[in-house]
């Protein structure tokens, strides 16, 4: 099944860096993906999404795996600042983005059925309206995208050196990636500053030099999922101290316990931290206790510490997982993740 998924997010994605977007996030079997502009350049943003989107939908909106399940594309688009935060959290950084364009953008994907495209209003304001024809969500604060006029080969090519342009950033020939890979290994200070992004499990594969092909398996471990819900009325500055405070809360219960952060969410309904136990070289005996005690003192811990926290739960679950890479060759993460039924 990941295979499966790898497979057909590689193709997705394969489009999204042609037409100048980027992947910003994984989620399980959702993407998040950008196309970053400066506000005169929303519009042809908005056009090179909706375009790259409709050719999406076309080639990829049902998608039949060898294994008989029919894999169905929901899209959603919105338009706006976006804040980046990038908090520490023990010996690791963590990156977050977060915006009132995030959280519209996912109710725009949960109001959209399979084969469809939902553009959030602010995105509808903001678009080049002539070339879409759209269909208002009664009472959603969304439109539903029934038609729009095709942009030719050499017209989106030409808007995605112009989004280039405007930022500063010099086009790749050749190819659809908007940026290319870093390359750290002469700049030791750049590297170990980055580095810091990194999870263990995967640091101590880099470092050994397994190939990348050999770095995904299935093995038991133990998942907790940490859910925060801050205060309604919270600024960035308070946001980005809460996330550190949780960070570095959660980060300083688990590590002991052989426990790693491996996934950060920021949504409207609040944070979202996926801890995993028992990755390669990381096992214990009595995983599962040591996840529960965790559990537990996490949950004291962020319930009474605290401030602009409103509500705190977390789960643990166990089981065999897929422990390796997704996402496009040019753009993946680490993830463990448990296998679909």
């Amino acid at each position: 099944m990941v295979q499966t998924l790898n497979a057909y997010m590689g193709d997705i994605l394969e489009q999204v860096l042609a037409f100048g977007g980027d992947i910003l996030k994984f989620a399980g079997d959702a993407m998040l993906v950008l196309w970053r502009a400066a506000g005169p350049q929303l519009p042809t943003a908005i056009n090179l999404a909706l375009q790259c989107c409709r050719k999406v939908q076309k080639k990829y909106g049902t998608y039949d795996t060898h294994s008989g399940l029919k894999l169905h594309l929901k899209i959603g688009i919105s338009a706006g600042m976006l804040s980046f935060m990038s908090v520490r959290g023990g010996d690791r950084q963590f990156f977050f983005v977060c915006s009132g364009a995030l959280d519209e953008v996912v109710k725009a994907q949960k109001l959209s059925a399979a084969h469809e495209v939902v553009l959030s209003q602010t995105c509808w304001e903001l678009c080049d309206q002539q070339r879409i024809r759209a269909k208002p969500l009664a009472g959603k604060g969304a439109v539903k995208v029934v038609g729009m006029r095709r942009l030719a080969r050499r017209e989106w090519k030409d808007a995605v050196v112009q989004l280039s342009s405007a930022r500063g950033e010099r086009h790749l020939k050749g190819t659809g990636l908007r940026r290319p890979t870093l390359r750290m290994c002469d700049d030791s200070e750049l590297a170990a500053r980055l580095e810091k992004y990194l999870s263990t499990a995967v640091l101590r594969k880099l470092r050994e030099d397994v190939p990348l092909e050999l770095c995904s398996e299935l093995r038991p471990v133990t998942s907790l999922f940490v859910h925060l819900k801050f205060a309604d009325r919270i600024n960035a500055i308070e946001l980005s101290s809460s996330l550190g405070d949780c960070s570095n809360t959660i980060s300083g219960i688990i590590s002991p316990h052989k426990g790693e952060i491996n996934k950060t969410l920021l949504f409207d309904k609040g944070c979202t931290f996926l801890c995993v136990f028992g990755f390669p070289g990381e096992k214990l005996a009595h995983e599962i206790t040591h996840a529960l005690e965790c559990a537990m003192q996490i949950f004291h811990m962020t319930s009474m510490g605290l401030r602009k926290l409103q509500l705190v739960s977390v789960g643990v679950s166990s089981g065999a997982a897929f422990c390796g890479f997704t996402g496009h060759p040019e753009r993946f993460e680490h993830t463990g993740r448990a296998p679909l039924s």
